[in-house]
């Protein structure tokens, strides 16, 4: 099985030298691994022939032109960029599904409700990663008291909602502390925000990017 070989950046070496001819093999040799990533992301066996493999190909050539040796090793890389593509998709289909008739819309709804919530789940999952976060910390970091959990959420919302905040967050990937300590909707120190701080990027990101799902865990 190629996809486990982990060290395929030799090859990238000879693509990046123009070498056309070891883009195509390194492509087809990584076939099965494309095809797996979107069988997981989708929960159903994707073939060649689906339209889910032509935009999880077309994201790993992408990958192939957008990875630096800095961003870890390639095949992590690639399987976030399929996963992103893929996610991107599935939320322009759903978009689509919105504006079908009502009767159309009924009889694919329970399983399309199962996908959403696992493409939702799987972005979330790579927005935390660009900010050095994961689930298990999201346990440990969440406020123990209802009070304090509601108010760190709307913290977050506050972020979302607010342009200066949001593209502080995404760009600097961390709070905007000195801001928030001046706004007067914000009622906690800085030293809750501080300690806090890992519990509020993750439910503002919920809200910045529209998780729809998730959103139900976080209303306060």
């Amino acid at each position: 099985m190629p996809w486990k070989n982990n060290d395929p950046e030799v090859r990238l070496e000879k693509i990046y030298n123009g070498d056309q001819q070891a883009r195509e093999e390194l492509i087809k040799d990584y076939t099965p691994f494309i095809l797996s990533v979107a069988s997981k992301l989708s929960g159903r066996f994707i073939r060649l022939e689906d339209e889910e493999a032509s935009i999880a190909m077309i994201a790993f050539n992408e990958a192939i032109d957008g990875y630096r040796k800095e961003r870890g090793g390639f095949i992590a890389f690639a399987e976030i960029v399929i996963k992103r593509r893929l996610i991107d998709y599935y939320r322009r289909e759903k978009k689509y599904r919105s504006q079908v008739p009502l009767a159309e819309e009924l009889l694919v709804a329970n399983s399309e409700e199962s996908l959403y919530t696992r493409i939702e789940v799987e972005e979330y999952k790579i927005r935390l990663q660009e900010f050095n976060l994961t689930f298990a910390e999201l346990v440990s970091q969440s406020p123990k008291h209802v009070d304090s959990r509601r108010q760190a959420c709307q913290i977050g919302h506050t972020i979302a909602i607010t342009a200066e905040y949001r593209e502080y967050l995404l760009e600097k990937k961390s709070l905007p502390l000195k801001s928030l300590e001046s706004d007067q909707r914000i009622t906690v120190s800085r030293k809750t925000l501080e300690r806090q701080r890992k519990y509020i990027i993750a439910v503002a990101l919920i809200y910045i990017y529209d998780l729809e799902t998730l959103e139900e865990y976080v209303n306060f």
